[in-house]
């Protein structure tokens, strides 16, 4: 399913072409934590059920395990509106780090727990496109807030390459902002 969300309420630009938006990314900053769970859990699980369901039963099995724990989303996401730069807050079991957000189409370089990832963001239809690729998938993350500012959703595409014959994984993970954006929370002068 996807979710076209009016670009004027939550501080949109016209792009350069008609059906792409520049965001302000000024509006993604915040706290977000994942909402309603169950459903997007039910859906996710639905979603890896169709891309193995034309394996065998006993590589269905081992790759269905896999891929439930392997996909799934974090309980909450960060992004830091620095005043100039928005950030995401990247955790791994072992460290914490803020990686820029730049709608440049750049390939940059980081690590988590799944070893190396090229990352590149790229502008997309009312919101912002994350393009990933590790050694075993690759795939993108689709992020739009809707309308009144307060709900973040993200589409998940991921492309299992260490199996094949797996359909793509597309699914959707919906979070509400926890606190106030950072420069909305700063006291009146």
């Amino acid at each position: 399913m996807l979710l076209i969300v009016a670009a004027s309420s939550v501080g949109f630009e016209a792009g350069a072409t008609s059906d792409i938006a520049k965001p302000s990314l000024m509006a993604f900053d915040g706290n977000w934590e994942q909402i309603d769970q169950a459903r997007d859990e039910e859906r996710r699980v639905a979603a890896i059920d169709r891309a193995v369901g034309s394996m065998s039963w006993l590589i269905r099995g081992f790759a269905g395990r896999v891929l439930r724990t392997s996909t799934r989303p974090p309980s909450e996401i960060k992004f830091i509106w620095d005043g100039s730069e928005l950030q995401e807050l990247a955790r791994d079991e072992s460290e914490e780090q803020y990686r820029p957000i730049r709608l440049d189409g750049h390939t940059r370089l980081a690590q988590d727990d799944n070893g190396e990832v090229s990352l590149s963001w790229h502008p997309a239809p009312q919101g912002m496109r994350l393009h990933w690729k590790q050694h075993q998938a690759h795939g993108s993350n689709v992020y739009r807030i809707e309308e009144a500012g307060d709900i973040l959703i993200v589409e998940h595409t991921i492309q299992v390459t260490a199996i094949s014959n797996i359909e793509p994984i597309v699914y959707q993970s919906h979070f509400m902002r926890r606190e106030l954006p950072h420069i909305s929370a700063a006291p009146s002068p």
